[in-house]
């Protein structure tokens, strides 16, 4: 019997917490204000990141023009007769 006590205090408890909660309300970026100053920031912060991520990927395909353009030079290189 004391496990059906604990599971009914357990549904009062909860019970109890989902019918006393208050509802939430969005901030201004949630909601989708516009012409706030979070909104903004937050339009700002985008992007900066997609400005950062194209930094990154154009790093990385000239590093792999860099090493492509040595492999091919080092390659002919390679068929020169020795003579």
């Amino acid at each position: 019997m004391p496990i059906a006590k604990s599971m009914r205090t357990i549904v009062f408890i909860l019970t109890s917490l989902l019918l006393s909660a208050s509802p939430a309300f969005p901030c201004a970026v949630c909601f989708g204000a516009k012409g706030s100053r979070q909104v903004e920031g937050m339009n700002a912060a985008i992007f900066v990141m997609l400005g950062v991520l194209l930094v990154v990927l154009l790093a990385f395909a000239a590093f792999a023009a860099v090493l492509g353009y040595r492999s091919a030079r080092r390659f002919e290189d390679a068929e020169e007769p020795l003579a």
